[in-house]
């Protein structure tokens, strides 16, 4: 097992120091040596559940030294196996349903999120759930081109005639006739227009 399967918390019996298998270490062991060997015990137990694996005595993290003495007495008293390990029936007993009870957890937890957020977690963007709709910029529409200007601002193409001269006279200011206005006569129109707007096209300001 890896680490990820160890618990922060171990599931104990808190009368562990009154049971028999501890009593026994007095048989085995000086009274002043049964404290050191019970919390020996208690290194290879806390190790195991923290690592998610039984450890062996050597492996374990004890604040205490693993004397030959001390793990002959926890073999005697069947609170170690012959490898230094927690007895494996009192493993399984103790770890599996602690085990057991937090991938139910986890996987409730599982469903719960894929209800909610689908199959896309919470951390993820919103590009990544389909809906590249909400990363585009509205379409805006395009302004129309606008036309080129005349290349000859003296004297426009098709220029519009005055509302001067929408009709009355027949002759400009130098005397020339304006002639007919269906186009035929379409130089002196424009002649007119230079001359009596001089600023018409030329971009001054008045």
């Amino acid at each position: 097992m890896s680490r990820d399967n160890g618990f922060p918390i171990a599931d104990i019996d808190v009368g562990i120091l009154r049971d028999v298998k501890m009593r026994r270490l007095r048989q085995h062991l000086p009274a002043e040596d049964v404290p050191a060997a019970m919390l020996l015990y208690l290194a290879i137990l806390l190790s195991s559940w923290e690592e998610g694996a039984r450890l062996s005595v050597e492996e374990a993290d004890s604040p205490v030294d693993a004397t030959p003495e001390r793990i002959a007495a926890l073999k005697a008293a069947k609170l170690i196996d012959d490898g230094g390990r927690i007895p494996e029936h009192a493993w399984t007993s103790w770890f599996m349903p602690a085990w057991g009870r937090r991938q139910k957890k986890r996987k409730a937890a599982d469903v719960t999120n894929a209800s909610r957020w689908g199959s896309v977690s919470p951390g993820d963007s919103l590009s990544d759930t389909g809906s590249d709709s909400a990363s585009e910029s509205p379409s805006v529409p395009t302004a129309p081109a606008v036309p080129p200007g005349p290349s000859n601002p003296s004297a426009p193409s098709n220029p519009s005639a005055p509302a001067a001269y929408s009709g009355g006279r027949g002759r400009d200011r130098d005397g020339r006739s304006r002639g007919s206005r269906d186009g035929s006569d379409l130089a002196d129109w424009n002649d007119v227009i230079a001359t009596d707007h001089p600023t018409a096209f030329s971009g001054a300001t008045r």
